[in-house]
């Protein structure tokens, strides 16, 4: 397994768009549990002293700092597109019907009975999700932010989910043979042979590529236009990489909260703590869920690993999160009305100290 570790804060950054990064490769396939093991979410204890909480904006004055204490990151992967659209059937069908032919389209699986092939496909969803769960928003371009604190947990993950990707794309590509010919029997009048591509070319659309990119500091532009001009290029750059960290920022509040939808972790952590009735109009608990939990204590280490402007009131927000919870745990939350009660107001007390973002 090899990393390259550059020093991303030290790069000289000669445009704010140039392209400048890394891509981690790894060679060696995990054991089958290696993935669970890395993916489990581990609660940590911290032991910072209190912050008072302040109800002013984040500290966006801090923003130069942040180019030696986080980074960009942005994951792409690519796979192979195993649906297409069946234009004969298409027609086919609305001929059947009497309708017209524009009235809609049938789009064939080119491999409907692949376990392995939906497996993979799943797997890359999952992975995404991930990605995105332990990185914070950053431009519309698909980079996102991740800090030096969070980096080793961040890359140690990804690693593993890139040797999963990898050896569940050998076994596709080991079985894509067979499969070819249980999808000729399953399709039927459908088969077009000329939409399923040799192993070789199968193998070259699937890739994971991990880029990392430092963000450069306004005064690091480097171009040659009159000094009026590189002003306004510098204070326009600078405007975005303020609002991007704001936007950063933002993101981590509304994972909390988000009063629109009530689909923050907060939210839903509160809604696991509710009492309903049952049939017999007697009071029960709600069901606890484990994975709404450990998302709230997962929160718990965002805020205190992507609090990049070092926010005072985040950092309260924090550290009372972290005593609501650091308390109790699920089984105790499942059995213990007293401590389920307790602990929901607690939540909600999180809640009211939250900042309005207009949402």
């Amino acid at each position: 397994m090899y990393y390259n570790r550059g020093s991303f804060a030290g790069i000289p950054c000669a445009y704010p768009w140039a392209f400048i990064g890394f891509v981690i490769s790894t060679y060696n396939k995990p054991d089958s549990n290696l993935l669970e093991t890395i993916m489990e979410n581990v609660i940590s204890t911290y032991n910072n002293p209190l912050a008072e909480a302040l109800e002013s904006e984040p500290d966006v004055g801090s923003v130069p700092t942040i180019s030696s204490s986080a980074m960009l990151v942005q994951l792409n992967i690519s796979q192979w597109g195993h649906k297409r659209k069946d234009r004969l059937v298409s027609n086919q069908v609305a001929d059947m019907n009497g309708a017209k032919r524009s009235a809609g389209k049938y789009d064939k699986e080119l491999m409907p009975e692949f376990g392995k092939l939906i497996e993979l496909g799943k797997f890359v969803a999952m992975a995404r999700k991930h990605h995105a769960s332990k990185t914070t928003v950053w431009s519309d371009m698909g980079m996102r932010l991740v800090t030096t604190q969070a980096y080793p947990d961040y890359v140690q993950s990804m690693t593993a989910l890139e040797n999963e990707f990898n050896r569940l794309v050998d076994q596709v590509i080991a079985e894509y043979p067979w499969e070819i010919t249980k999808a000729k029997a399953a399709l039927g009048n459908m088969y077009d042979a000329s939409l399923y591509p040799t192993e070789e070319v199968l193998r070259s659309k699937y890739s994971w590529t991990l880029t990392f990119q430092p963000i450069p500091d306004a005064g690091d532009l480097r171009v040659d236009l009159p000094n009026e001009a590189l002003d306004t290029v510098k204070q326009g750059y600078k405007e975005f990489y303020t609002g991007a960290i704001k936007g950063a920022m933002n993101d981590l509040w509304k994972r909390l909260h988000n009063p629109a939808k009530q689909d923050g972790v907060l939210d839903k952590l509160v809604k696991n703590l509710e009492m309903t009735t049952d049939e017999h109009g007697n009071e029960k608990p709600t069901r606890t869920s484990e994975g709404v939990f450990e998302a709230a204590i997962e929160m718990c280490r965002m805020m205190r690993d992507f609090n990049v402007t070092k926010d005072t009131q985040m950092e309260a927000i924090r550290h009372e999160l972290e005593s609501a919870l650091g308390s109790t745990n699920v089984e105790s939350l499942r059995n213990n009305m007293t401590q389920r009660e307790t602990t929901r107001l607690k939540v909600e007390e999180v809640i009211s100290k939250l900042p309005s973002l207009n949402m």
